[in-house]
């Protein structure tokens, strides 16, 4: 349990902080597991898409877009 809580706060600490446009940013440790952490979400939402784009395609296939126009875009944003 030492261990454990001694290696967030390690990587939790930042050297110093720098401010990019409106956003402080904090540079250290805890940066670099953040963008190791974004890549790897990134990866796994691109791994999820491509199937349901499949099946979005199969599902769809057979719903005329004259109907669907006015209520399918309405109901995707919602």
């Amino acid at each position: 349990m030492l261990a454990g809580t001694g290696a967030m706060a390690f990587f939790r600490s930042s050297l110093f902080t720098i401010r990019v446009g409106d956003k402080d940013v904090p540079l250290g440790l805890g940066l670099i597991l953040q963008v190791l952490l974004d890549v790897t979400d990134r990866a796994v939402d691109r791994g999820r898409a491509r199937p349901r784009a499949l099946l979005v395609g199969k599902v769809m296939d057979k719903v005329l877009f004259k109907k669907a126009q006015v209520a399918l875009p309405a109901y995707c944003f919602a």
